[in-house]
């Protein structure tokens, strides 16, 4: 376990949370994909549901629709 991981688990406000990601395709930063109208959001974990932005990502990155839906 990472160290301090369990630090402050008893405080639902506190603690730290993980969640599992499977990455379908990533890219380097240095090839970000940004266009004005994308959502974007600052929390660690949000489920992608704008269809503009998920259609540019489908469209940039060379997925198919049933990889984006998941």
């Amino acid at each position: 376990m990472q160290p301090g991981m369990a630090e402050d688990a008893d405080n639902e406000e506190l603690t730290d949370y993980l969640v599992r990601i499977d990455w379908i395709k990533t890219l380097p930063r240095e090839q970000a994909i940004r266009e004005k109208g994308m959502f974007a959001n600052q929390n660690t974990v949000v489920r992608l549901r704008d269809p503009f932005t998920l259609q540019r990502l489908t469209e940039v990155l060379g997925l198919d629709e049933a990889a984006s839906e998941n």
